[in-house]
């Protein structure tokens, strides 16, 4: 997993050179497969150049655009993941939001209207100050107070906007996972003292990776998360390339049954799944692997809320072979990918 985070911002330097309410879905969470699921697609960008502190708009990163918001309502879907920056939100440590970027997620939600927005802190469990890079929790430079301040400041802003869900962190990696936990549960909690009763996802080590929950101490850990409101869900990513990495064009075979452990996981201990990552290359044993993992959830609707696309996004090239974002807004055509994910909208 960790050379398929290179892969993806050199992609990114290479571009540079209608549902229910969040609420009412979580509320559904006994309901047969055939409720209503978020389905939807990352808009990736907000993230780009994080070795850019703060970085500039439009020369280190970009807004989701409302034009391709629009082309993926059309086609039917109904959540959008925002990836964004923690250091570019709230530079100093306990200090002010940026309001120009704060302005941008804002704008983002606006710009959804009545769709979903998960807004996600794209950290892979760190925070950088000083050009160094803290494990949250791990560090006395960056502690899990600083992060549930942050999870509070941002959760009061948002907290009247049912629509609006809170992705905690962003594929942590390399780190004690029991450590992890507790930071989560303390962001949770604030999250929960500032008001807000919006749904929650929650992160695992190891990347998040549905493939390696078991494998990778998850499945235990992580059955000590805590939520006042009980309205969470585990966010795990799932590629289908040989390394589960998202980094290779390829596809293997058999790779779309990879849900399979974690969906028994959640079926056995009562929680929920969303699938916060996947993508897949455009031949035609990546199209059917993708059918696959998505009929796997269509099936397993009693354990999973959802799923967004990796990805769409202003900046990636034209040859990136995950990205679902048509050349043309004006006259768009999809790409292959995309008529596989319209059979399993909702």
């Amino acid at each position: 997993m960790r050379s398929l985070r290179v892969s993806r911002r050199q992609f990114a330097t290479a571009a540079l050179a209608f549902g229910a309410t969040a609420s009412e879905v979580w509320a559904q969470r006994d309901a047969p497969p055939h409720v209503t699921l978020l389905t939807g697609i990352n808009i990736a960008g907000l993230e780009f150049s994080p070795e850019q502190n703060p970085g500039r708009l439009g020369t280190d990163y970009v807004a989701p655009e409302p034009r391709e918001i629009e082309y993926y309502r059309e086609r039917g879907m109904n959540v959008i993941r925002v990836p964004f920056l923690w250091e570019r939100l709230q530079p100093r440590l306990d200090g002010p939001f940026d309001a120009s970027y704060f302005a941008l997620l804002r704008n983002a939600v606006r710009h959804s209207g009545d769709l979903h927005v998960i807004l996600d802190a794209h950290q892979y469990g760190r925070r950088q100050v000083n050009g160094e890079a803290h494990i949250i929790g791990e560090s006395a430079t960056v502690t899990a107070d600083h992060f549930a301040d942050f999870w509070a400041m941002l959760a009061d802003r948002f907290a009247a906007n049912d629509n609006v869900i809170f992705g905690l962190q962003n594929e942590p990696h390399d780190q004690d996972t029991n450590t992890l936990v507790s930071v989560q549960n303390r962001a949770i909690a604030a999250i929960r003292d500032a008001g807000a009763r919006n749904l929650i996802l929650v992160s695992g080590n190891a990347w998040s990776g549905a493939h390696s929950w078991m494998s990778s101490g998850n499945a235990e850990a992580m059955l000590r998360i805590e939520d006042p409101a009980d309205n969470f869900a585990f966010d795990v990513h799932q590629y289908l390339d040989s390394a589960s990495s998202g980094a290779q064009p390829e596809c293997a075979i058999g790779s779309g049954a990879r849900l399979a452990e974690f969906s028994r996981w959640c079926r056995t201990h009562g929680k929920r799944g969303f699938l916060g990552e996947f993508g897949a290359g455009a031949g035609r044993l990546c199209l059917h692997e993708l059918s696959d993992l998505l009929q796997h959830i269509a099936d397993n609707g009693a354990v999973w809320i959802g799923w967004t696309y990796w990805a769409g996004g202003a900046w990636w090239p034209d040859d990136y072979p995950l990205s679902v974002r048509p050349q043309s807004l004006t006259e768009p055509s999809d790409r292959p990918q995309m008529s596989v994910l319209r059979r399993y909208l909702r």
